[in-house]
């Protein structure tokens, strides 16, 4: 994930952005699983359906302040100032849950860096 310049950024977007990012990247695993799952930004809710061995069950065990973004960024109504290390945060937490999901699809059978072997 390319990292934004937080002091040229709208840090609201950022983390918008940093909440969907992740929030693709669960939803890709479910998928690729044959998993259904609820529509839902809930990114707690997502992860709890991947099976046990994922290390981003592990590594990410509360979510909330990343799933917050999905619907606080786009209706700011009562939500304060969002700063520049908000989006720091999100974006930081996005690219770990994205490692993290990277790194377990490389060990799954079946992954086409297993059938080149």
């Amino acid at each position: 994930m390319r990292r934004p310049h937080f002091s040229s950024t709208h840090p609201r977007q950022v983390c918008f952005l940093a909440q969907q990012a992740a929030e693709k990247a669960l939803k890709s695993v479910l998928v690729l699983l044959q998993i259904e799952f609820p529509f839902t930004h809930d990114l707690d809710r997502l992860r709890d359906l991947l099976p046990d061995g994922w290390r981003v069950k592990r590594d990410y065990p509360d979510l909330a302040d990343l799933s917050i973004w999905a619907v606080e960024a786009r209706y700011p109504a009562d939500m304060p100032e969002v700063l520049a290390a908000d989006a720091y945060r999100a974006v930081h937490a996005a690219e770990g849950i994205l490692f993290s999901i990277e790194g377990d699809m490389a060990v799954q059978p079946g992954n086409s860096s297993d059938a080149e072997s």
